[in-house]
């Protein structure tokens, strides 16, 4: 099929990192050469550019923003941030340890969560503007989701477990182990049902309450890397 809309978003290299919000309002990219920067789709317009430095075009590794489309976060290899939408001005940057692999953001702007290469979920409170701790799994974070509300957090590893946490005081609530690695996961706006890829096998809509299975998708042998309710 031809896509239905395309405009050019880089004047050389490509894309490392790009989310969109849950109307597809707007888009947060990161490129290789020229930093980062917020897109508004209905017009192709460039809102605001984006770097965690003044001296420097950052190299983000992943991004995220709100369902609601009202804070954006950005994250380089070592430190992450997030971002007033509307204004363009930072809400805060703070510097990681183990390598940031993926961001998530609660719809209501709450809490920031970045997965970690060494294995630990770093939370962020925005509404204090601080660090508050270390989600410590294991191996590396390949996915990390927040449900709307704020409430729980889910990541998935390298190891194939996945772990619900609850962020009010980071306890674990339930957690589920597959043979291969996790590599995708997406929260359905109910906050109930989940889906979780694997490494060469089909993924699984969960219960994220009774931890049932209800539905699988795609083939034995492949492997989904993006997902989205």
């Amino acid at each position: 099929d031809r896509p239905a809309q395309s405009w050019q978003l880089t004047e050389q290299g490509g894309l490392t990192s790009a989310s969109l919000d849950a109307d597809a309002e707007h888009v947060v990219v990161g490129t290789v050469m020229h930093g980062g920067s917020l897109w508004r789709l209905s017009d192709e317009a460039r809102l605001h550019d984006w770097n965690h430095s003044e001296e420097n075009f950052s190299l983000f590794v992943a991004t995220a923003i709100t369902a609601g489309g009202r804070l954006a976060a950005t994250a380089e290899r070592n430190s992450i941030a997030a971002w007033q939408v509307e204004t363009g001005r930072p809400v805060g940057i703070w510097k990681t340890e183990g390598g940031v692999r993926k961001l998530a953001l609660s719809a209501k702007g709450r809490w920031l969560m970045a997965g970690l290469f060494d294995g630990v979920a770093s939370l962020v409170d925005l509404q204090q503007g601080r660090s508050i701790g270390r989600i410590r799994h294991g191996h590396v974070l390949n996915a990390v989701v927040i449900d709307d509300a704020g409430e729980f957090a889910v990541t998935g590893s390298d190891d194939g477990k996945v772990q619900v946490w609850d962020l009010a005081d980071a306890t674990e609530l339930h957690a589920w182990e597959y043979p291969s690695a996790v590599t995708a996961m997406a929260l359905a706006p109910d906050g109930v049902r989940i889906f979780i890829a694997r490494a060469h096998g089909k993924g699984e809509i969960r219960d994220l309450n009774s931890g049932r299975v209800l539905a699988e998708i795609g083939l034995d042998r492949t492997t989904i890397v993006s997902a989205r309710f």
